[in-house]
This record gives structure tokens, C-alpha cells and sequence, in this order.
């Protein structure tokens, strides 16, 4: 005798089985997001203070200045550390996420949040960036060797801090600054 799916047996098999992914669907949804929040945000006008003090040397020390729009904005988890699921849920991710921004002019520039985020797609700025070497810690930590000679660096041109994203309007202002120094 062969029994069907219709068999009155089986239906408590599939019963528990239809129950345990609702269960899973249900906990699934309860996990919080692992990365920042983002949150379309305007770029801010530096105060007064900030002009005078703050941007001229930033400004002369950078690597580039630009304005353009972002086309398309990423995760990128070569540069940032391993974090699991047990360890998102329980909030013990510390590591900054890593962010690829592709500008309209072809420019590559990489950026790092912990917070909200407020960079997005379609946002015009003028990006004051500078070159940095920073280590795939994401591939470091997959072999296990957290030394200087198993890990390797990629040099990226990158924005670090909210003075690096200004007003499109202020792109006049910012490239007589570089053109000073």
C-alpha cells in the first residue's frame, strides 16, 4: 500500500514543518538591521569658525577637490571587520561599515559610518578627499592573521569626516582655498 500526501498521517509532519518556518520568518523580522540607518541628509554649511579655521588646512592637505553627484552608493565589506549574527542582534559590532560612492565624473571614493548615514544617491556636493592605505581587514580576518606583512592595504581616495561633503554652492569658495595654498 502507498501512501499519498492526502494520507491522514502525514498532515502533522507538514503541520510542524509550515510551523517552524512562520517561527523563523517571525524571528527573522525581529533581528535589527546590522548596518547604519540611511537617511537622506542635505550636506550642512560649515560655520563661520569652521571656514577660518578648520577648512583652509583641510582643504590645502587634501588629495582632490570635486563636485559632482553620487550615481551609485554601496557597501563594500573588504575593509570592515567580520560581524556575525549573534553579535548584530546583541549590538557588539564596532566596526565601522564601509560605503563605495561612484560619482557622475567616474571618481571612486570610499567612505566609513557607525551611525546614520546620510549620503545618498543623487546628492550633489563638493567632495574634498584625500588618499589613504587601509587594510582588508574583511580578508585579514578570514586567513586569521592580524600582522602587517599577511594583510594587505589598498590605497583609496576616501572622505572621513562631515567637513569632506560640503554644498555644491560652495565649490567656488573651496577651490580658491586650494588654489591659495
Amino acid at each position: 500500500m502507498t501512501r499519498r500526501i492526502t494520507d491522514r498521517s502525514s498532515w502533522g509532519i507538514l503541520a510542524r514543518l509550515r510551523g517552524t518556518v512562520v517561527a523563523l520568518v517571525l524571528l527573522a523580522a525581529c533581528i535589527p538591521s546590522i548596518g547604519p540607518s540611511l537617511r537622506p541628509i542635505e550636506p550642512v554649511e560649515p560655520t563661520d569658525l569652521q571656514w577660518a579655521r578648520v577648512l583652509p588646512q583641510m582643504i590645502a592637505a587634501a588629495d582632490g577637490v570635486t563636485v559632482s553627484t553620487i550615481v551609485r552608493l554601496e557597501p563594500d565589506w573588504t575593509y570592515d571587520s567580520h560581524c556575525g549574527i549573534i553579535a548584530a542582534i546583541l549590538h557588539r559590532c564596532d566596526s565601522p561599515a564601509t560605503y563605495k560612492l561612484t560619482l557622475a565624473n567616474g571618481l571612486q571614493l570610499w567612505t566609513w559610518t557607525q551611525g546614520d548615514f546620510g549620503l545618498h544617491v543623487g546628492e550633489q556636493a563638493v567632495f574634498v578627499w584625500t588618499y589613504q592605505y587601509v587594510t582588508r581587514r574583511f580578508e585579514c580576518e578570514e586567513r586569521g592573521g592580524m600582522t602587517s606583512q599577511a594583510c594587505l592595504s589598498d590605497r583609496l581616495a576616501t572622505v572621513t569626516d562631515d567637513l569632506n561633503v560640503l554644498p555644491a554652492e560652495d565649490f567656488a569658495r573651496v577651490a580658491a582655498m586650494k588654489l591659495a595654498r
